[in-house]
């Protein structure tokens, strides 16, 4: 199976936005809080993890769109990464996202 990959060059600053689907209400995940990792493709583990990254809402009172960032790139390894997100709401109820797949790929070395 092919996967669809997003690339990226290391050493730049990662920021991805993810837009939650149509069927999505503005402010249905007002107040809930977000996580987000990126993993070696298929390793869980905690030699798998490249980065944890920062996930925010871009505006909090629609919250449908997911800005994921680290400004800090230059060691993460060349390879397919895998990356999702963790919704928690105020309850506790969580829903994790669809996986996303970077191909991080050698950049211009500072």
């Amino acid at each position: 199976m092919l996967l669809s990959t997003t690339p990226f060059k290391r050493g730049s600053t990662f920021t991805f936005l993810v837009e939650l689907p149509s069927s999505v209400t503005d402010g249905q995940f007002t107040g809930w809080t977000l996580k987000s990792q990126m993993r070696r493709q298929g390793n869980s583990t905690p030699e798998g993890l490249i980065s944890t990254l920062t996930a925010t809402w871009e505006d909090p009172a629609i919250a449908k769109v997911i800005r994921l960032h680290d400004a800090v790139t230059a060691d993460w390894p060349i390879g397919v990464a895998e990356v999702d997100v963790l919704l928690t709401s105020p309850t506790g109820e969580k829903i994790s996202s669809d996986t996303l797949y970077f191909d991080i790929m050698r950049g211009i070395p500072e």
